[in-house]
This record gives C-alpha cells, sequence and structure tokens, in this order.
C-alpha cells in the first residue's frame, strides 16, 4: 500500500524536530520506503520520500540493505546492525527504535 498525501504530510511534520538532531535520522516504513530522512542524513544519502532502500545499496551496501530491510518489515534481523563505511571513508552505526 503506497502511504496516502496525508501520510507524507504527518511525516513531514515532524522533519523540524527530526532537522534539530546532530544525529542522521532515516524514517522507513514497514515495505522499507523512505518516509523522511532529516537534514544531517541527506547530507551523507541521496534519499528522498518513497525511495525503496534499495536504492542506497551502492552506498550503505547489501547487507546493510538487507537488514535494515528485514528491521523494517516488523522482522528481527539476524545479528546486530553491519558497520556502514561511507564514502567519505568515515564509518557509521545503526540504532533500530520501533
Amino acid at each position: 500500500m503506497i502511504p496516502t498525501p496525508q501520510a507524507w504530510s504527518r511525516a513531514a511534520g515532524w522533519r523540524e524536530f527530526f532537522d534539530d538532531l546532530g544525529d542522521a535520522v532515516v524514517v522507513l516504513d514497514t515495505r522499507a520506503h523512505v518516509v523522511l530522512a532529516n537534514t544531517a542524513a541527506l547530507r551523507l544519502l541521496p534519499c528522498e520520500a518513497g525511495m525503496p532502500i534499495e536504492q542506497l545499496q551502492p552506498r550503505l551496501g547489501p547487507a546493510a540493505v538487507q537488514w535494515l530491510r528485514r528491521a523494517a518489515a516488523g522482522a528481527a534481523p539476524a545479528g546486530p546492525a553491519p558497520a556502514l563505511q561511507l564514502a567519505d571513508g568515515s564509518a557509521a552505526i545503526r540504532f533500530q527504535r520501533l
């Protein structure tokens, strides 16, 4: 089911809150599509609302995309989240909240 414009606008209402955070935040729906990404995330990842997580595989890697897909669907991901190596050479870790 594709989210309605009303659902996107409710999610967009959280943008100000998430933009105040210094950490990158990407919110996924249960289909592993991006609902919103804060400014810090947009500096690291070329993503937009509605984009499937698979489109970020070149940046995140296949193990991270598979882990995130399972987590977004509510399935218990196997093991801890894999570490990310970002394009600038820095590493990142992920935390999940359901």
